[in-house]
């Protein structure tokens, strides 16, 4: 169950870091072009949820498997 869990968690995150990655290098491209302020905060707005959902992701995971080692311990 535990594997199972992690696995699974293993995949949400690759699942969305490669999101990411592609909204970031949209995001990127736009940044650095003066004349689309508006196209950068569009996609601002669209990257900050996932960001967010990325650092939970990545929190969860840590937790978990702290907590993991701390059982072991025993």
């Amino acid at each position: 169950m535990i594997l199972l869990s992690l696995i699974t968690s293993k995949f949400c995150f690759e699942a969305l870091t490669k999101n990411l990655a592609s909204s970031l290098k949209v995001f990127t491209i736009s940044f650095f072009d003066v004349n689309s302020s508006e196209l950068f905060k569009t996609k601002w707005q669209e990257i900050k949820p996932k960001i967010l959902i990325l650092i939970k992701v990545a929190a969860y995971i840590f937790i978990f498997i702290f907590l993991e080692k701390k059982s072991f311990q025993f």
